[in-house]
């Protein structure tokens, strides 16, 4: 196996894994927000 591949590889997991962590970061947001303006 050559190693560039296997960093290739690893680098689209990481962003991947990046990218899932926004999503839940921006949901987790929009659900407090979402709390915020039910309870004004």
């Amino acid at each position: 196996m050559q190693p560039k591949l296997v960093t290739l590889r690893f680098s689209a997991r990481l962003s991947l894994s990046e990218r899932e962590q926004s999503k839940v970061k921006s949901e987790k947001i929009e659900n407090g927000v979402r709390c915020i303006t039910q309870t004004h």
